[in-house]
């Protein structure tokens, strides 16, 4: 059996109890679940989305799936510089100096 449209008709809002067109209130929604309860425009609150965490698959890849390794791992953990009063590079790898003179 059809319902009537409600076009004329009036409600109260549960929350504020203030009088509305009919259609114009919306039904509450609490964690993703519509409630009985029907609000105003002002009244109406959103469901919040930090309410579905846990529901939603969350994936999150850290590695590599073709990874390429670092071929100068000494030459890239020292710490390098050019000497501009000598014109040498003085080169520190891993504890070691070593001073190159062209």
């Amino acid at each position: 059996m059809p319902f009537a449209s409600g076009k004329y008709s009036i409600a109260f809002c549960d929350r504020c109890g203030m009088k509305y067109p009919y259609n114009s209130l919306r039904p509450e929604v609490v964690n993703g679940i519509v409630t009985n309860i029907r609000v105003c425009e002002e009244c109406f609150d959103p469901d919040h989305p930090q309410l579905w965490v846990g529901r939603m698959s969350v994936v999150d890849n850290q590695a590599l799936e073709f990874p390429r390794p670092d071929l100068g791992i000494a030459e890239s953990r020292g710490t390098f510089g050019w000497n501009p009063i000598l014109g040498q590079t003085i080169g520190f790898s891993q504890g070691y100096v070593s001073v190159i003179v062209s």
